[in-house]
């Protein structure tokens, strides 16, 4: 990333680095996920501010420090900023779980235009859900889970609930999924590091997976299902993902409510 660099990039997280300066996580198609530093936008009012919030998609100028550090943001003027999804407590949950685990489980300086993609697409569904308000608000969660399931793909940890991973069954009755292999177990069959679900979870993942785009805000996901599904998801990425705890942003969700 020699000399100056004009990307457009989608914000995953940032932090202060100082007292008027701030260390962002940034997501661009064609340099990938790095972290960056702006000096001074702390104290900044306005554009520039706004661009580097998370779950925004901005127009960026980096400059390389020369010394091998971290480039340093230049200029940045923000293109989307998903109002909708922000002024909605779903919304935000879905919107910073798909940018957790994209920071989690995606290597640093390693080719991004999939996953930006893919996210980018999902965030855009997310924010016409919001906007459109033709569904429950709630079943906005749906894309979360989808879009776990496509990025876990894109990092290599790809989930698939079509055979036994023991045997190969199509379709089996299954027990549970395992972590380790990332598919179902069948009755017959016992597998380490099996997860047991509940009676519908097996099903609800499986629509998850194949369902149209425009099918996923028109069902509702019963509540012990989605926590089945969250357990699930969060178990599995700590199995393969190091350092990777839970879905933090899922937090801010009440769970008999929301969950």
């Amino acid at each position: 990333m020699p000399g100056v660099d004009f990307t457009r990039a989608l914000v995953i997280s940032a932090r202060p680095w100082s007292e008027s300066s701030r260390i962002v996580t940034i997501l661009s198609p064609d340099l990938g996920k790095f972290r960056a530093v702006c000096r001074g936008v702390q104290k900044a009012q306005g554009g520039m501010a706004a661009a580097l919030e998370p779950i925004t998609l901005s127009e960026i100028v980096l400059r390389q420090s020369g010394r091998g550090g971290m480039a340093h943001i230049s200029a940045a003027d923000a293109v989307e900023y998903f109002a909708c999804t922000k002024k909605s407590l779903i919304g935000l949950a879905a919107a910073g779980g798909l940018l957790e685990l994209c920071e989690a489980a995606m290597p640093e300086d390693e080719p991004g235009d999939a996953v930006f993609d893919h996210l980018l697409t999902l965030l855009d569904e997310l924010e016409v859900l919001l906007r459109k308000r033709e569904h429950s608000e709630r079943n906005a969660i749906n894309l979360l889970w989808r879009g776990i399931l496509v990025l876990s793909g894109d990092f290599g940890y790809g989930m698939q609930f079509e055979n036994c991973v023991a045997c190969g069954a199509v379709r089996p009755r299954a027990k549970g999924f395992c972590l380790a292999e990332g598919g179902p177990v069948c009755d017959a069959c016992s597998v380490p590091n099996t997860l047991n679900w509940g009676p519908g979870t097996e099903e609800t993942l499986r629509w998850l997976a194949v369902a149209e785009d425009s099918a996923l805000p028109e069902r509702t996901i019963p509540r012990t299902q989605n926590r089945e599904i969250r357990t699930l998801f969060e178990r599995y990425f700590r199995f393969h993902v190091p350092g990777f705890d839970h879905l933090r942003s899922l937090d801010m969700l009440v769970t008999e409510r929301d969950q």
